[in-house]
């Protein structure tokens, strides 16, 4: 039984007056309403947080590290997404895709996609828009989420203008009912332990994958993705639940 929850959570825009934070934070009170336990974020933002660009150079996949991470926030941001138990992406939308902000934080992660990384954890979405485009946002960070291995316990998509306008318009009382659904998700999973369904492009994925490595395995030794799957005893499963099933034996709140 946990007796804590570490949440991480990014935030890809860089108004101080974020409506994506002031979202996820209301989130993160109704979690631990909800759960009754000492809920702990830890909060990166587009704001606040230094992330370069990625250069591009591949070594990520090679060397299995960025070599950009001591120039930068990423190390700390990596070391602490690892340490959650519940992840939440957030951000504006920006002509129906994700924030810069975003994209740059995404862009430095994703060789993680390759080898589901954060299996197991649980993860929300926050879409926020002066009206439209919310889906293509949720749906994007939705995606990189299965990649990524995490499992699904909900989705908050809403307009919210400025920090004014939701005050004016009672917007974080509107949505009570989603927040506590969401906060209710991650109790069921991470408390009691039921766990989300599994994604049908989080089956495809880890298949893909699967064969990928096992095609490529000559190069173990050469390439560190190759070399972290086989590591992590992927190889030796047939699907994505399997692997999961197997994570969730080493997971004392789970059994």
């Amino acid at each position: 039984m946990k007796d804590k929850i570490k949440i991480f959570a990014y935030v890809g825009s860089c108004n101080v007056n974020s409506t994506t934070g002031i979202i996820m934070r209301e989130l993160v009170r109704c979690i631990q309403d909800e759960t009754g336990l000492e809920v702990v974020m830890t909060e990166f933002c587009g704001s606040k947080c230094d992330i370069k660009e990625c250069v591009g150079c591949t070594q990520c996949f090679v060397a299995g590290k960025c070599a950009l991470d001591c120039k930068d926030d990423m190390s700390e941001i990596r070391k602490r997404m690892l340490e959650a138990d519940c992840i939440i992406l957030g951000s504006p939308v920006y002509f129906h895709a994700v924030s810069g902000n975003m994209k740059k934080f995404m862009d430095r992660i994703s060789y993680w996609t390759h080898t589901m990384e954060l299996m197991g954890k649980a993860g929300i979405t926050v879409a926020t828009s002066g009206g439209n485009g919310l889906k293509y946002v949720s749906d994007y960070l939705r995606k990189f989420m299965d990649y990524l291995g995490v499992l699904d316990v909900g989705t908050i998509e809403t307009a919210a203008f400025n920090k004014q306008y939701m005050i004016n318009e009672k917007t974080l009382d509107k949505m009570q009912p989603m927040l506590h659904n969401c906060a209710k998700a991650v109790k069921d999973y991470l408390v009691d332990g039921h766990i989300p369904a599994v994604s049908r492009m989080q089956k495809d994925v880890f298949l893909m994958y699967k064969k990928r490595y096992e095609e490529l395995k000559e190069y173990i030794d050469d390439v560190d993705e190759i070399r972290r799957w086989y590591d992590r005893g992927f190889n030796e499963y047939d699907c994505f639940e399997d692997a999961l099933r197997a994570i969730y034996k080493t997971a004392p709140s789970l059994n």
